[in-house]
């Protein structure tokens, strides 16, 4: 089970992978995050009170950073910085492409990784759209 919830992460216990964005994050913590410290403490608690298998902290242009139950985390750095016309629904994006990902047994590391390119490229869109399949084949062909 997959939560992307928003303002409302601590409900979802107990779920496989969270998909919180650093304001979420920083709200569910009760505290700012003001730097790289404190976005791994807050990563390691979160996903401590959740009782999850992975938290994913969506960071915008900084990023992901990808939380497993023993407190290790990977940076999952943006793959191209490229003109963000509209971040409205990168998150959304970023949880069905996990979803999908995880369905069909890719590790939660190359789902985030696949999710990463494709928030890239819905970002690069104006208003709300979607990524098409020869899109992420294209991008990550690049790489």
């Amino acid at each position: 089970m997959l939560a992307d919830s928003r303002y409302q992460l601590l409900d979802f216990t107990g779920v496989t992978l969270a998909t919180p964005n650093l304001e979420e994050t920083s709200r569910a913590w009760g505290q700012n995050i003001d730097q790289e410290a404190d976005i791994i403490e807050a990563g390691r608690q979160l996903i401590a009170r959740l009782s999850s298998e992975y938290l994913l902290i969506t960071r915008g242009a900084e990023g992901m950073s990808l939380f497993y139950q023993d407190g290790d985390y990977n940076h999952i750095p943006v793959n191209k910085k490229a003109e963000v016309y509209d971040v409205t629904g990168a998150g959304d994006t970023v949880a069905a492409v996990l979803a999908l990902s995880l369905g069909v047994g890719l590790s939660i590391e190359k789902g985030a990784k696949l999710a990463n390119f494709a928030a890239g490229l819905v970002v690069g869109k104006p208003g709300v759209d979607v990524v098409h399949p020869e899109e992420l084949v294209r991008v990550i062909g690049d790489e």
